[in-house]
């Protein structure tokens, strides 16, 4: 399995490009004659289909489905999900919502969970039951699950993006020539070399935080074990001494 996962990949690279990911008709609308300000619902039938709102395009997986009433407001229902956004957009899916800055963005939504990673732009997401949002800059990706006990969904650790997953966003949505692509391609590079940078330095303030509070636990419980023998050489000398004192 996880060599036609790779074959896949390689086949939408090669693909985006060469060509431009065409729409077959093969994306199920309903109702059939959706007007604008109309609830309409998509699903993707083909393997890879393409589709227009407004100022964003969305590649479908196939069986992925989205409902909409505005174009610059998509709520994902299950699937796959490539986003190139060209005006703000919001979103939002059972666990969550957002607004998506221009760039290029990720989605993969089940029922449990939300994945999404950034390979440019900006996204802001406020997970069910939370007030403050979190912020999601280009190269790094992150989940959203199903809600805990408080009724808030948890939110995974925030990481690097795989630097693979982010080429082949930026190849599926790229039309001018190849110069151009590795121009692009560099400027992500450096994006997510960023964000590589800035985890590893979370993780190691993490790692340290960590560590300094395990010594000064150990310290507590030093000091405390001192003390208990502080205490038993009190309460042995008063012993003796109500002894001898009789």
């Amino acid at each position: 399995m996880g060599l036609l996962k790779y074959v896949f990949q390689f086949f939408l690279f090669l693909l985006a490009l060469t060509l431009e990911v065409r729409v077959k008709a093969d994306i199920n609308q309903w109702p059939a004659d959706c007007n604008s300000g109309a609830l309409c619902g998509f699903e993707a039938t083909g393997v890879l289909e393409r589709k227009d709102f407004d100022s964003t395009t969305v590649l479908f997986s196939e069986s992925s489905v989205l409902v909409t009433r505005d174009p610059g407001h998509l709520s994902f229902v299950k699937g796959v999900f490539w986003l190139n956004v060209k005006k703000k957009l919001k979103f939002e899916s059972t666990l969550a919502r957002g607004v998506l800055a221009p760039g290029i963005y990720k989605f993969r939504v089940t029922k449990e969970r939300i994945n999404y990673s950034v390979a440019q732009g900006d996204m802001v997401i406020w997970g069910k039951g939370h007030e403050k949002p979190l912020r999601v800059r280009s190269g790094f990706s992150n989940h959203v699950s199903q809600v805990d006990k408080s009724g808030k969904a948890v939110f995974g650790v925030l990481e690097p993006a795989p630097w693979s997953e982010l080429r082949l966003l930026v190849a599926m949505f790229h039309k001018s020539d190849k110069m151009s692509f590795r121009e692009e391609i560099a400027k992500i590079y450096e994006l997510w070399k960023v964000a590589v940078e800035l985890s590893s330095k979370v993780q190691k303030e993490v790692a340290d935080y960590e560590l300094h509070k395990h010594y000064k636990a150990e310290q507590a419980a030093l000091q405390k074990k001192k003390a208990w023998k502080r205490e038993r050489v009190w309460l042995k000398n008063q012993y003796w001494n109500k002894v001898f004192e009789q």
